[in-house]
């Protein structure tokens, strides 16, 4: 359009005549509008009705999940402050320049429409790795060296694969595929596998528990860094922690309650990665509820005291909760468990945060407005 037409303006009508969701888009239904002169050439032109990049549509309906039976309005305020903003989002490194730019612009126009109250659509951004071929780039569909999850089935099931995965490198380093690595992980687990068949005869009758043996403070020191390193998305540290929990367990010739307990929590903590595998060993056990449906376990602090210690979290001076952190936690660290904790959480939901004060083993106090 010449300079002295501008701007296009948009047409004055009923939204609900146009947007219907279906066949073409809203623009091209109004042919009055979108049917004129050609500035150019005089002769019949038609104007662009695709006025919106096809990003828009994957930048918002993330938000439409917290209330997709609503046929009134996106979705609704009181369920947008309930769940919103999401807690992590992952993404591949091109994300930061595509799709997140879009998602973080859009949810401030949502907020600006008054559709939520949040102007940040995630609370934190964990920026994944790529995975290398077996010729060392990046796997893609134009060189072709992708591998196929179902060859892995097929010769190992996928729990292996899952639990190769998770593995081989921080969820924010790149990864090399390793065919070594594929059966190394496959052999982990026929080792757990074996581990709780050839005890089943001694912990038959066992009840989980007992003295505070070597096992018993090994099985929570577990529980605790496992469940920490989950939270941190440190997958294959995690993974690195069952092992040596299931080593323990190997040379272990004391009580069998220890062993129970020490296994049952193995094989609990083993579900996020190998949730087949796991359900089937519960089940082994002596369980007959599902291992989703359970709590995650809690390590005892009288059996991690030397590796942990409680400390109080404070908002706006007032005790709000009490977590658990590792002795070897830095302030950062302690901050961000503080922040998580279930109760201290919705003190902060909506609420900036003016300051952190962080006193080491004693308490954590959020200033909030």
């Amino acid at each position: 359009m010449p300079d002295d037409q501008l701007p296009v303006v948009l047409p004055d009508i009923d939204v609900k005549e146009v947007l219907t969701g279906k066949g073409e888009p809203p623009l091209a239904k109004i042919h009055d509008w979108v049917n004129v002169t050609c500035p150019k050439c005089g002769g019949p032109a038609r104007r662009e009705a695709e006025t919106m990049d096809t990003f828009v549509d994957s930048a918002w309906y993330w938000a439409r999940y917290i209330d997709p039976q609503n046929d009134k309005e996106p979705f609704s305020r009181g369920k947008a402050d309930r769940w919103l903003p999401i807690d992590v989002y992952v993404g591949g490194p091109e994300h930061a320049v595509l799709h997140l730019l879009y998602f973080r612009f859009w949810t401030m126009v949502m907020q600006e429409l008054g559709l939520c109250a949040m102007s940040e659509p995630a609370q934190r951004l964990v920026t994944q790795g790529i995975v290398k071929g077996r010729d060392g780039e990046k796997m893609s569909k134009n060189k072709g060296n992708g591998v196929s999850p179902r060859d892995i089935i097929a010769d190992f099931g996928a729990d292996t694969a899952r639990l190769f995965m998770l593995f081989a490198a921080p969820a924010e380093k790149d990864m090399d595929w390793s065919d070594e690595q594929v059966q190394g992980m496959h052999r982990f687990l026929g080792r757990v596998w074996r581990l709780v068949h050839t005890s089943l005869p001694k912990i038959a009758t066992a009840k989980a528990g007992g003295p505070a043996d070597d096992l018993r403070r090994r099985t929570h020191k577990t529980i605790l860094r496992v469940t920490q390193q989950l939270e941190r998305l440190q997958f294959n540290t995690a993974i690195s922690s069952l092992m040596e929990l299931s080593n323990t367990c190997t040379d272990w010739q004391g009580e069998a309650g220890a062993l129970r307990e020490a296994l049952e929590a193995l094989v609990q903590q083993l579900a996020p990665f190998a949730p087949h595998f796991a359900e089937e060993l519960w089940r082994e056990l002596g369980h007959d509820e599902d291992l989703v449906t359970l709590v995650w376990p809690e390590a005892d602090p009288a059996l991690v005291v030397d590796d942990a210690y409680q400390i109080a979290v404070q908002v706006n001076g007032k005790l709000r909760g009490e977590v658990q952190v590792l002795a070897t936690a830095g302030e950062a660290e302690i901050r961000e468990t503080a922040a998580r904790d279930p109760k201290v959480a919705g003190w902060l939901s909506g609420k900036t945060v003016k300051k952190v004060v962080v006193i080491p083993k004693r308490l954590v106090n959020f200033v909030v407005a």
